[in-house]
């Protein structure tokens, strides 16, 4: 059983990039803060989704490092989202922050 809470090993100000950004700025912030993933938010800084490195990999092999981040992310996850996303949108919460 796990008794530590949450906010003591979660980070409270991820790292994170708007989804209008281009994928060679997430290229950039992997590199210069050496990390596997990024938080993408939208202009509210609501969490929508989540870069991997994986992701990059795949554009960079693919040529498509010049798109912005929302692109990038239809082209490779069109059905996937945060689960917290999910979660919310299903009930409805904070729903004025997202748009």
């Amino acid at each position: 059983k796990v008794t530590t809470p949450v906010k003591e090993v979660m980070i409270p100000d991820p790292l994170s990039i708007k989804s209008s950004e281009k994928v060679e700025k997430v290229i950039g912030l992997m590199e210069a803060y050496s990390i596997g993933s990024i938080l993408v938010v939208n202009d509210n800084k609501y969490p929508i989704n989540i870069v991997a490195y994986s992701d990059v990999l795949k554009l960079m092999l693919m040529g498509k490092t010049d798109i912005t981040v929302s692109e990038a992310l239809n082209f490779l996850k069109p059905d996937r989202r945060l689960i917290t996303v999910r979660y919310f949108d299903r009930y409805g919460l904070n729903k004025e922050e997202r748009e």
